[in-house]
Order: C-alpha cells, then sequence, then structure tokens
C-alpha cells in the first residue's frame, strides 16, 4: 500500500512497489493489472525464483482535486 497523500490536480504522482518471491518454488507472473484505468501498470510477464524480487512501477494522474481515490493493483500469477 502507499499513500501519496493530498496532492494538486493533475498530478503525476509515481511510486514503485518491490515484490519479493518468499515461497518455497519459483512461480510464473503473468500480469499486472490496475482497478479502473488511472494507474500504469509497466510490467513484463516472467518466471520468478526464490528469493527473487521485482520492482514494479506505477503511474496515477491525479485529476480530480476534490474525491478521494483508492486505486488497486493487482499482479497475477
Amino acid at each position: 500500500m502507499h499513500d501519496f497523500g493530498f496532492v494538486k490536480p493533475n498530478t503525476l504522482l509515481a511510486t514503485i512497489f518491490r515484490l519479493t518471491n518468499q515461497g518455497g518454488t519459483s512461480f510464473q507472473v503473468e500480469k499486472a493489472e490496475d482497478s479502473c484505468g488511472f494507474t500504469v501498470p509497466k510490467f513484463e510477464a516472467r518466471e520468478f525464483e526464490q528469493r527473487e524480487f521485482i520492482d514494479v512501477p506505477v503511474e496515477m494522474n491525479a485529476s480530480d482535486p476534490w474525491s478521494k481515490n483508492h486505486q488497486a493493483l493487482s499482479i497475477r500469477p
């Protein structure tokens, strides 16, 4: 989870989520999806070995200054 706090309208927000494979085996991740088109996940499908990590950069345009926004990003195996 990441909280950008209060931002000015039409501000491009960006952050990076670090995902780590803490499981006992490798796994294949096929895609990253956002909840409604406001976030832009930059991610390529690939296999992750044990203890391997990947940084997933995401961007969001804060277009409406008067509303609270809650966006979700899903990483799918």
